[in-house]
């Protein structure tokens, strides 16, 4: 048993065969595949593929360059399905990418590189289960496409040396003895009265 989607070009050639890279524990009863995240140019532009759960990694999301459109064929179950579209559309707009997530048990939606909303259909609530949107097929680049984490683990190693400094910063009065600041109640004395 495998979970894998295939490319295939105008002229009947596999272009890709990709393998979900992050099976759900527990659920998926298959290996995991490489991780490598396909892609290949298109009159579509520059197209991608990753399965359903490899959406909530943003490590792997990514990792393909100048991505035009995710493509994220998915099936979910009821009551999940609308977090985990969201959950993919957060990664379309930290990479600038265009993305079109297909949910054969959940909420189905294509989004433009700025998140905004260009179609969607939800398994539960609509008798049409056929999506019909107009997808941009340029992306952009993007700060967090480039830098990834590297912001939050930066802030992260501020807090830590501001902690240090804080906690080294209150043991500075106690090293003094009994000096103390003066408090507002208590009159300033001056050394020559």
């Amino acid at each position: 048993m495998r979970n894998e989607a295939v490319m295939v070009d105008p002229r009947g050639k596999v272009v890709w065969t990709y393998q979900k890279a992050h099976p759900v524990p527990g659920m998926d009863p298959f290996p995991a595949g490489d991780g490598v995240v396909p892609t290949v140019d298109s009159p579509f532009g520059r197209l991608a593929n990753v399965i359903c759960f490899d959406a909530d990694f943003p490590t792997l999301l990514r990792q393909p360059d100048d991505v035009d459109v995710m493509l994220v064929p998915a099936n979910d179950w009821y009551g999940f399905g609308a977090a985990h579209t969201e959950k993919a559309v957060m990664r379309a707009v930290e990479n600038g990418y265009g993305l079109v997530r297909q949910d054969s048990n959940g909420l189905a939606a294509a989004f433009d590189h700025q998140g905004r909303v260009l179609a969607s259909a939800d398994y539960f609530t609509t008798d049409q289960q056929v999506m019909v949107a107009y997808v941009p097929t340029e992306g952009t680049s993007t700060i967090y496409g480039t830098v990834g984490d590297a912001f939050a683990w930066l802030s992260m190693a501020g807090l830590v040396a501001l902690v240090f400094v804080g906690r080294r910063g209150s043991a500075v009065p106690r090293a003094l003895g009994s000096q103390r600041a003066p408090t507002r109640q208590e009159p300033i004395r001056r050394a020559d009265r």
